[in-house]
């Protein structure tokens, strides 16, 4: 079986899950099944299924949506404090800027798309790697 055929197979069987429990939270309180669509149907609908007269969910004939979000210009910014760039990652990075003399929030701004002391921890480490390259092609 190849990949493209075990995730078609899982994602099946995960919206056989979900609707088995949509379905459960969908009664109202007289025991009677709600009128409105189930969010199985929406999500299975985003993910290019669509279900069968049996029941079961099959991959629709048009392309489906993409499982994964698109990369998002805030994937490196800290989204809590814990994950804010660390005093180390910050001597890393000013420390680098200064060998290389370069501009860091300007080329901060180009790469990760965001000030270097709002990065995240990964996000840091990331640009932290890139400014090492930079270094070494400067050599």
């Amino acid at each position: 079986m190849s990949n493209e055929s075990t995730l078609v197979a899982l994602r099946a069987l995960l919206l056989q899950g979900i609707e088995a429990i949509d379905n459960q939270l969908t009664v109202n309180r007289a025991g009677q099944p709600k009128t409105e669509t189930p969010f199985t149907d929406q999500l299975a609908d985003s993910l290019g299924y669509k279900k069968d007269s049996s029941g079961m969910y099959h991959p629709s004939e048009s392309e489906p949506v993409s499982v994964m979000p698109p990369k998002s210009v805030t994937d490196h910014v800290a989204k809590s404090l814990g994950d804010l760039v660390t005093g180390k990652q910050l001597g890393m990075i000013k420390a680098l800027g200064r060998t290389l003399n370069i501009d860091l929030r300007n080329e901060c701004k180009a790469v990760m798309h965001c000030n270097f002391d709002e990065l995240s921890k990964r996000g840091a480490s990331q640009f932290i790697t890139h400014l090492q390259e930079l270094n070494s092609q400067h050599e």
